[in-house]
């Protein structure tokens, strides 16, 4: 394997991160977002906030903005696994040193220990991350949290 890069050069790190985080669709999110607040303006609890007096910026950060993220919540969950995918690719493509070259330099020399190793590594982040999200929808939203009892 080859010696690791600087990390310290903005420039040199710019068309990588970009190039990954194209690869995750960061436009479709954006625009479920939208949509998904102005359908919650239009809710009728936020039409009883309004009538209640309360200010608009209150009422969109409490009403509006928390069922909303949720929307945001879920791509970001979903769109995880072609981070890490497209991570493989872009270590490959830029020649960086990374868990992508690593799986990809197992790979190619059929070291199927370090592969099953890294996969599971992958794979637990990833749950791990869609745990966080799931802990997090309780938190931003409150009708999602489960009930004790029957």
């Amino acid at each position: 394997m080859k010696a690791a890069r600087s990390c310290g050069d903005f420039g040199t790190n710019r068309v990588p991160a970009e190039t990954v985080g194209s690869a995750a669709t960061a436009q479709r999110p954006a625009a479920g977002a939208c949509t998904d607040t102005i359908a919650t303006l239009k809710e009728d609890f936020v039409t009883m906030a309004s009538s209640k007096g309360l200010s608009n910026k209150w009422i969109l950060w409490r009403h509006v903005l928390r069922p909303s993220s949720l929307t945001l919540l879920t791509s970001a969950a979903l769109n995880m696994g072609a981070l890490i995918g497209g991570a493989v690719v872009v270590e490959s493509v830029f020649a960086f040193d990374g868990l992508g070259t690593l799986i990809a330099y197992s790979i190619n020399f059929r070291q199927y220990l370090a592969i099953q190793s890294l996969i599971a590594l992958v794979a637990v982040s990833y749950i791990l991350f869609n745990l966080i999200v799931d802990v997090l929808y309780g938190i931003v939203d409150p009708r999602v949290r489960s009930h004790r009892g029957g």
